[in-house]
């Protein structure tokens, strides 16, 4: 796992990295420009692979992360001293002389832009909690980054523009491009103009863009968590049972889970038997929507976008399945299943939860194993004792049940089964 999440960290830096090229392509179009600000990628990361190591850290996942981020942020200031150095040229100065004047003019507010990005990482490093130990390989990786782009754009960026710009016929814009970029820029200008001409209409702005983003903040904000519940392909839950139940009956609800998912580990991948079970769970979702057998959905606390990613991760098909397991032992059982495909496994949970859910008297409950699990991870335990065993199951129900209210899934209890009750032979 360790291999593989290093791996995926690096290919993301190269797929970032290239991508970075091809939109300093797109809107430079100039592929001597191109070149050098690409030059400002591997140049600032290999100094960040020198800096890591001489302040004594390793190269993990969190610090190959921060190198991922820093390197779509490096390019910054390398992009803002190009294109002045590259205005100059067009204006009909040397190349010296356009490198020189090009980066003499910015440096400062590139300065100051990369010191207000270092200062939101730098403090990272010196937090001794728990925060401090998880975010202070990225903070470094992602503040020596951005730090080397500055000496990278003012010395190296400068240097070589002159090299290349030298063997470059003087750049001039046709006229129709010219003219087009003109009234383009004209009608900013204008926009802007018009709303600081009058007080009136600036306060309706701020007022209006402030006024706008606090009304979304109740559809936008989402529940907070201290760690991600990460992506790890593993569905795990149990069938939480009425106490008593004998092994020939867990080996029948093994039969009726295994004969709706059986499927799903028999089929071929892109063949006409997955396609049908796409649309036979789409129209099983569907008529389930329809007649509010869903639990979730029936959440009255939901917001629209939260109500409306539900719905959506509902009528996503689940993919097939690469392995699957049944355990019973104890009085109890519980089962899980990987994904063929590692990218979706989050709706095998749904499949898994409908399969539990046609056993009668069963209560079933899945989740996507996390990552992170220090110290319990995302998990509080409360505990309910007292003398009387009806009101300490009383309690224990209400408050599962808020639970279920508030948070959208159940807690995990212990016994799993307190709230079936406990018939006795007399």
């Amino acid at each position: 796992y360790i291999h593989q999440a290093i791996n995926m960290v690096r290919t993301n830096m190269f797929v970032g990295g290239a991508i970075a090229v091809v939109v300093l392509m797109l809107f430079l179009r100039n592929w001597r420009a191109t070149l050098v600000v690409a030059l400002a990628i591997p140049i600032a990361v290999i100094g960040t692979f020198l800096m890591v190591a001489a302040l004594g850290r390793t190269l993990n996942v969190v610090s190959l992360a921060g190198m991922a981020f820093a390197v779509g942020m490096v390019v910054d200031n390398a992009v803002v001293v190009l294109e002045n150095i590259y205005r100059h040229r067009q204006l009909g100065r040397e190349p010296f002389n356009a490198a020189l004047s090009g980066a003499s003019e910015v440096w400062g507010a590139v300065l100051a832009g990369t010191l207000t990005t270092m200062a939101v990482f730098v403090p990272v490093i010196f937090v001794r909690e728990e925060a401090g130990q998880l975010f202070r390989d990225i903070s470094i990786a992602t503040a020596v980054a951005v730090g080397l782009s500055l000496i990278v754009a003012v010395t190296v960026i400068p240097t070589i523009s002159a090299r290349l710009f030298a063997a470059e016929r003087r750049a001039t814009l046709a006229t129709d491009e010219q003219a087009e970029r003109q009234r383009f820029a004209g009608w900013v200008a204008g926009v802007v103009a018009a709303v600081n001409r009058s007080m009136l209409l600036r306060a309706a702005v701020i007022v209006g863009l402030t006024g706008g983003s606090l009304a979304a903040v109740p559809f936008l904000i989402r529940d907070t968590t201290y760690l991600p519940a990460g992506n790890r392909n593993l569905i795990f839950g149990f069938l939480l049972t009425p106490p008593g139940y004998s092994l020939d009956e867990f080996n029948r609800m093994a039969e009726v889970v295994e004969e709706v998912i059986s499927p799903y580990w028999s089929a071929e991948p892109g063949s006409a038997e997955q396609r049908a079970l796409d649309e036979a769970w789409v129209r099983q979702v569907r008529a389930r929507m329809e007649a509010h057998a869903i639990r979730e959905l029936n959440n009255k606390s939901l917001g629209p976008l939260e109500r409306d990613r539900l719905r959506r991760e509902w009528l996503t098909p689940p993919p097939l399945i690469d392995n699957f397991f049944f355990v019973s032992f104890n009085g109890g059982c519980f089962m899980g299943a990987s994904s063929r495909d590692p990218a979706r496994v989050k709706p095998l949970k749904r499949l898994l939860e409908s399969a539990g859910g046609r056993i009668p008297g069963v209560f079933p409950i899945f989740l996507q194993t996390q990552i992170f699990s220090f110290g319990g991870g995302n998990n509080a335990e409360v505990q309910i004792r007292g003398d009387d065993i009806d009101k300490v199951t009383a309690a224990a129900n209400a408050m599962f049940m808020r639970c279920m209210r508030e948070f959208g899934a159940p807690p995990n209890p212990s016994p799993s089964n307190f709230n079936l009750g406990r018939p006795e032979l007399r």
